[in-house]
């Protein structure tokens, strides 16, 4: 149930989730990326924008016109829906909402593109990249070999499960403290 006075509209290829509108801007985006449940993420969508937030919930994997699994997903798509976000009329600055897996996206826009986030807020976060996940094919984030994110076409190395790796693992997380 949408608050009154907010619209909500489907986005347009190459763009993929739901587009939030209230009825009186505050002149502020939102972009939220939701988890490894893939799809769309409405619900804190639905209620920043009945608050006077123009937000987007970004479907990236698991949607139509998206990738049925969280493997090698660019970076740039992110940031693409944030000059989006940023374009719409009345816009000014705009905020990344991640929630889970979607933090590491928020978080590696927020990197990326410094210039173009004016707040970061993560939900459930981790301060680490993790492996892609393939839930259709039985596979997550501990089972898979592919990367979840790619920048410029090269996927971006991730944290590996599987029991041989561990010992990698732990040598790479001492280099970060």
């Amino acid at each position: 149930r949408l608050p009154l006075g907010v619209s909500r509209s489907a986005l347009t290829a190459p763009l993929a989730g739901e587009l939030f509108m209230p009825a009186r801007p505050n002149g502020i985006g939102v972009l939220v990326i939701g988890g490894s449940e893939g799809g769309v993420f409405p619900a804190r969508a639905t209620q920043l924008a009945g608050l006077g937030f123009t937000t987007i919930a970004l479907a990236y994997f698991d949607y139509p016109g998206r990738p049925s699994a969280a493997q090698n997903i660019a970076l740039e798509y992110f940031a693409e829906a944030l000059d989006f976000l940023r374009g719409l009329t009345g816009i000014k600055r705009a905020a990344v909402i991640g929630v889970s897996r979607g933090s590491e996206a928020a978080q590696l826009l927020a990197i990326s593109a410094p210039q173009a986030v004016n707040a970061l807020l993560c939900w459930v976060p981790t301060h680490l990249i993790h492996r892609g996940l393939d839930m259709a094919a039985g596979q997550d984030f501990m089972e898979t070999e592919s990367a979840m994110w790619a920048q410029g076409g090269e996927p971006l190395s991730g944290l590996g499960h599987h029991p041989e790796e561990r010992a990698n693992n732990a040598a790479r997380l001492a280099e970060f403290t």
